[in-house]
């Protein structure tokens, strides 16, 4: 017991002299560093050389580990307006000392920035499904001044990267987002995850028959920075009432009348008068079905011609026209079955009547309402007669 009691003493003996021998000797440091940050744009780098040393190196870190500046103490420029909203800045200096490397280190902030919208102009249509449109957007970049609690603007608009979220309102979790790429440009958001979602909710406040609401908001963001939102547009859709309706419906006729006329007559050598008996709406489908007749005949015989009868399906925005003949007097079937037209004929688009104007006169509709006034009177010629005066010329038919 003796014995082990000498060598444990001996052991701690000899590890109070390791760790004496390994304490004597302070690693080195360096002395006099000084970082100071003189504005947003500039650093004041001061690094003294150790004795018999080459001098310090200065290297300058963005938040994303890029370098910004490397080279001797100085006064540094930083691209301040290229970092983001108050980015960490590392700033390192290192020299030889005694054969060893030896660094310091300092930590140091960018300028707090934002973006805001200058410009926030959004052109949609006022359906019920405003997934197309335009917008024009102006952003820019404000920073924080150096010595004040107040903002300037400063060129940094090109590292703003912005997109836009729409939402119905009343479901703010079923957005659909888009990149936004340039100041100017087409908004079509119906092949864009989430679009099923949103139309599905504007689906049902257009077969309920109420107004819904949706709100496009831009969000932009500087370099790796979270997206904050800048701006926003709220888009009301309002369904239309029975007499705009109608005046939808003519249009569309009016339009149909014009493809018809030149299907049955690619040379140009006839006129027509276009009829509406009959329309309905179906607010599930956000279709037109109407229920039209087009006169052609020679110019100056308008008595006698060829009457063609059809039902016209198409969209509220005057997509998917299809025109299905149903029946007609002889001359009528002769010309079309001469022309080799299918029985149900996909048209051309129609412009919604958002778009272009209406062409007046060019249409009589039998089930419009009474407030549907159009121009006032002697405003345009007729271009058709009166329906009634019409009718008693079908003698010749």
């Amino acid at each position: 017991m003796r014995c082990l009691s000498i060598i444990r003493g001996q052991v701690v003996v000899l590890l109070v002299l390791l760790l004496a021998s390994c304490g004597g000797s302070q690693p080195p440091v360096l002395q006099g560093v000084s970082v100071t940050q003189v504005s947003w744009d500039t650093l004041d780098v001061i690094a003294p050389s150790p004795e018999g040393g080459p001098a310090p190196n200065v290297v300058v870190f963005d938040a994303a580990h890029d370098t910004l500046y490397v080279g001797p103490p100085a006064r540094v420029g930083i691209p301040d307006a290229a970092l983001g909203d108050a980015e960490p800045i590392l700033v390192e200096v290192c020299a030889a000392i005694a054969q060893r490397l030896v660094c310091e280190q300092e930590g140091l902030r960018a300028s707090p920035k934002r973006v805001v919208a200058l410009k926030n102009d959004w052109d949609l249509p006022n359906v019920h499904n405003p997934a197309r449109g335009r917008y024009a957007l102006r952003l820019a970049v404000e920073r924080q001044r150096f010595d004040d609690t107040t903002f300037e603007r400063i060129d940094a608009s090109a590292a703003v990267q912005a997109h836009v979220v729409a939402t119905v309102d009343e479901h703010p979790g079923t957005g659909v987002q888009l990149p936004l790429t340039g100041a100017t440009g087409v908004v079509n958001l119906t092949d864009r995850p989430g679009y099923r979602d949103f139309a599905f909710h504007l689906r049902a406040a257009r077969v309920d028959g109420r107004p819904a609401a949706v709100t496009y908001a831009v969000y932009a963001r500087l370099q790796n920075d979270p997206p904050v939102r800048v701006a926003s547009h709220t888009h009301h859709v309002i369904p239309p009432t029975r007499a705009e309706q109608a005046l939808h419906v003519e249009w569309f006729a009016e339009q149909a009348g014009t493809q018809l006329l030149k299907v049955l007559d690619a040379r140009g050598r006839y006129q027509g008068d276009v009829f509406v008996d009959g329309w309905r709406y179906q607010p599930g489908l956000g279709q037109y079905t109407v229920t039209m007749e087009l006169r052609v005949y020679w110019p100056g015989r308008r008595w006698r011609g060829e009457l063609l009868r059809g039902t016209l399906q198409v969209q509220q925005d005057g997509r998917q026209p299809r025109f299905a003949f149903t029946r007609g007097n002889r001359r009528a079937l002769h010309r079309w079955q001469r022309q080799e037209v299918a029985s149900v004929l996909s048209l051309e688009r129609f412009y919604p009547l958002e778009v272009l104007p209406r062409i007046p006169g060019g249409v009589q509709t039998a089930s419009a309402e009474p407030d549907n006034e159009r121009e006032a009177p002697g405003a345009h010629p007729p271009l058709v007669p009166d329906r009634a005066a019409m009718e008693r010329g079908r003698g010749g038919w």
